[in-house]
């Protein structure tokens, strides 16, 4: 298929432009652009996709176990270990797993960078979840996940991905955004609705900080990842009750640029301001590095 079209894609825009100028599916649209740019068939591309939810499935389940990370590594613990909740089980489910991925992320150990490993806990944690609550089967799962990371190769090519250039917005924000595209597309969402719930999530984070204490990617990246499941679920609830996002989604991930760049540098992953700067953040460290030099 792909030898036929001379497809290409920049921005969320291009997308919906080929689809209207060729008559194909975004996945279709997004597997041609792919297969050109990796020089991959397409079944070689999906095979990858296979391999990155199996891989995704597995960072949720492992017990991670690292002294060294000792302020945050039984956080995912403790929340199973719960009594009460405000949330359905589902939902309890999806935070449970957005943090265990995020403490085996700290932990060093083996997950999906999506789109970095500090917000590696949004996308495996509520794409995960859903697929086994609702049944989904593979086919529908592997076109859902690349519709987010069309969705994270468009926020790198307008904007950034990494937290040292656009802060937080960039990385949990970013993740959230993908993740809600992927969801609304899982629930038989329109192009439209899917470009909705990206734009709503993505809106919800903009000015977020990259500020992690004592340099470690655990406070406050673990419970932002949290968050950035919770708030990928809020986007696609909206989207799929017909609430449509008043600013394209391009022009939400150029915002996020614009106040990436005019963000502090202390702000952007330097330890140097935000809650890295705070007092108990500044003993965090110091009892770190004395535990290093031990």
């Amino acid at each position: 298929m792909s030898t036929k079209y001379e497809i290409k894609y920049k921005s969320f825009n291009d997308i919906k432009s080929n689809m209207d100028k060729y008559n194909l599916s975004p996945i279709e649209i997004i597997l041609i652009d792919e297969s050109k740019r990796s020089k991959l068939p397409e079944h070689k591309i999906i095979e990858k996709f296979e391999h990155i939810l199996e891989v995704m499935k597995d960072s949720i389940n492992q017990k991670a176990k690292d002294d060294r990370f000792h302020v945050s590594v039984d956080m995912a613990e403790k929340y199973s270990n719960r009594t009460k909740s405000f949330f359905s089980p589902l939902v309890q489910d999806i935070i449970l797993s957005a943090l265990s991925t995020s403490v085996n992320n700290a932990c060093m150990h083996r997950i999906v960078s999506a789109p970095t490993g500090g917000a590696s806990g949004v996308m495996p944690g509520v794409l995960v979840p859903i697929i086994k609550f609702y049944k989904f089967d593979d086919d529908i799962a592997i076109k859902a996940l690349l519709i987010g990371a069309a969705i994270g190769n468009v926020i790198k090519n307008l904007a950034t991905l990494s937290g040292a250039e656009g802060g937080c917005q960039a990385e949990i924000g970013s993740a959230s955004a993908m993740t809600a595209g992927a969801v609304a597309y899982l629930f038989q969402g329109d192009i439209t609705t899917v470009e909705s719930a990206s734009s709503i999530a993505l809106k919800n984070m903009l000015g977020l900080t990259c500020d992690p204490v004592a340099g470690l990617v655990e406070i406050p990246c673990i419970k932002r990842n949290a968050m950035g499941a919770l708030n990928a679920l809020l986007a696609v609830d909206l989207s799929l009750s017909g609430i449509k996002t008043t600013i394209p989604l391009d022009e939400v991930i150029l915002a996020m640029k614009d106040i990436g760049d005019k963000m502090d540098s202390t702000l952007k992953e330097t330890g140097l301001g935000g809650l890295a700067a705070t007092e108990t953040g500044k003993k965090l460290l110091k009892n770190l590095e004395k535990s290093h030099n031990r």
